[in-house]
């Protein structure tokens, strides 16, 4: 509470005015109520109250009433527009003073702002935003972030963050999710930012482009040497490996000699059938797995240089 005597000289004549007022904060929706704001002067004195440098927009909600020696100002409910400068002054032929007292509604937070996706993975997305325009009169606690299904209304809480950054986990590969974000602080949660658009749970990267053909060189009677060019394309992520395969001239099926994925861009194949004719083929893997096969080599037979 603020308490001032003024003491105002006009000519001869001496007047005092005690005014004793007070600063108030309110939750929005609960009634302010200033009744408390008293004052003696003689002769009486004409009772003003402003609003922002402006007149007290009187309204049923907002209402001001003046008895002798007592000033109030109501407001039945709150709301975030009620919420700035009133000030009252007391005026009489000796003098005017006036005091301003500010009145704070404490509401619930904005909205957070420029809500948005910043990376995408098979199993979890990273989402980010800005504080909101509003705190509502009182320091931002924390976020809520909720997900749902974008076929149904009702979300699901997925934490609770004191950042502006949120990584959500466990999503189901191939799944669409829609996220929100709401900022909540000492009255309450406020209104949330959704994203305008579902996100679906993948890797954001493709597979690679599958290698050149591969070359074939130093054929003996059970043994080669295979070497190929990387894929023009890795798919936005390097290329973790590749994998090798062989076919006979007598089978139309492909077989893989490799069990885990080869890292060079060259290879000794042993353990051939002599006299046997063979095609080979590469394909390339990354983070998102493994491309298309190349084309096929040139058909070669397994036979020492040298002759029998």
């Amino acid at each position: 509470m603020d308490e001032a005597d003024y003491t105002v000289r006009v000519k001869s004549i001496k007047s005092t005015a005690n005014l004793c007022i007070q600063g108030y904060a309110g939750a929005e929706g609960r009634p302010v109520d200033i009744r408390r704001n008293t004052y003696s002067s003689n002769p009486q004195p004409k009772v003003t109250w402003q609003f922002n440098s402006g007149p007290v927009p009187i309204t049923r909600n907002l209402t001001v009433d003046t008895i002798r020696n007592m000033t109030s100002l109501c407001i039945g409910h709150a709301q975030a527009k009620n919420a700035g400068k009133y000030s009252v002054s007391l005026e009489n032929p000796y003098g005017k003073e006036t005091l301003t007292l500010k009145v704070v509604v404490l509401c619930r937070p904005g909205a957070p702002q420029d809500f948005a996706v910043t990376s995408v993975a098979e199993n979890h997305v990273t989402l980010k935003w800005s504080p909101p325009e509003s705190d509502g009169g009182r320091e931002i606690t924390g976020y809520i972030v909720e997900k749902r299904d974008p076929h149904r209304r009702g979300y699901t809480q997925v934490g609770r963050t004191g950042a502006c950054e949120f990584k959500v986990t466990r999503l189901v590969a191939g799944n669409e999710y829609v996220f929100q974000v709401s900022a909540e602080n000492q009255v309450g949660v406020g209104e949330p930012a959704e994203l305008s658009h579902g996100v679906v749970a993948k890797s954001p990267f493709v597979v690679p482009d599958a290698p050149a053909s591969p070359q074939v060189t130093d054929v003996f009677k059970d043994s080669l040497s295979l070497s190929w060019q990387p894929p023009t394309k890795d798919g936005g992520s390097a290329v973790t490996g590749y994998h090798i395969e062989r076919r006979s001239a007598t089978s139309k099926r492909w077989v893989f000699i490799t069990r885990e994925p080869v890292r060079e861009t060259t290879f000794a194949v042993r353990d051939l059938y002599e006299d046997t004719q063979y095609e080979f083929r590469v394909s390339a893997e990354n983070k998102a797995g493994c491309g298309q096969p190349s084309l096929p080599s040139m058909p070669v037979l397994t036979r020492d240089p040298w002759g029998e």
